[in-house]
């Protein structure tokens, strides 16, 4: 925290007290917008903005927390904070057609009310779960925090961050959220399979993203140099699953 926003704050304001932010339009391959640490010599702040901790964020120091109090508009401004809420879970459900989502997006609009998909991951994860349970709320963002990691391909060292469960209960969550949304889980299935033969996904607006490295080998090149360890071959193939579900949602 001191070190990476802290110090980046103090040291690379402005002769009026602002921040400059380097935000990219199209920084991402899935054509999301980042905001990196850029180039404090060419007038950007050396802080990456698009990283700094949610406030709610149990799993972070409270200084952490708190880094975002630090935002407040000139004299006659407004800071305002757009966000477009439960979008992505909105996406996954309609490109995966996981049933048990796409119910609960169409009963949540004919109630009047937020789609919950959090609680029917923590409900997974915690089976018997109720709204009356008194760590209810704290279960319910496990759930959430954990949606948003598995959607991307997160796994078992998701859940373990998530819910702060060792290995061997995190596995059992993972299978159990699988078995709770099995067209999901087939989707992100078939996904894994389909960049192995393609090297690449289409996104729902048939856009093709190519992720070349899903089939890698030994003695392949990879940004100039050869690879010649089993472990980087896992590594650079688990990364292209994850991206094979990534990119289509974001």
């Amino acid at each position: 925290v001191i070190g990476t926003y802290l110090a980046g704050f103090t040291t690379n304001c402005d002769e009026f007290g602002q921040l400059r932010f380097n935000f990219k339009q199209h920084g991402a391959a899935t054509g999301r917008f980042t905001a990196p640490a850029g180039d404090p010599a060419h007038g950007f702040s050396g802080v990456p903005v698009q990283g700094i901790p949610a406030r709610d964020d149990p799993h972070k120091p409270k200084a952490a927390q708190a880094l975002r109090r630090l935002f407040i508009g000139r004299p006659g401004y407004t800071v305002v904070k757009v966000d477009y809420a439960g979008q992505e879970l909105r996406v996954v459900a309609n490109i995966s057609g996981e049933p048990k989502w796409v119910d609960e997006f169409k009963s949540a609009r004919a109630e009047g009310r937020e789609a919950d998909l959090h609680t029917l991951t923590a409900v997974a994860f915690y089976p018997g779960l109720q709204k009356s349970d008194p760590d209810f709320k704290i279960k319910r963002t496990a759930g959430k925090i954990a949606n948003f990691s598995l959607i991307y391909g997160g796994g078992v060292q998701a859940i373990m961050r998530a819910t702060g469960c060792d290995k061997v209960e995190a596995a059992r969550k993972l299978a159990a959220f699988h078995q709770s949304v099995p067209i999901f889980a087939g989707w992100m299935k078939k996904q894994h399979e389909t960049v192995k033969t393609q090297l690449g996904v289409f996104t729902g607006f048939r856009r093709f993203i190519r992720i070349p490295d899903a089939n890698i080998k030994l003695g392949d090149v990879v940004n100039g140099k050869p690879i010649t360890d089993e472990q980087d071959i896992r590594r650079i193939r688990a990364a292209c699953e994850r991206k094979s579900t990534n990119y289509p949602i974001q």
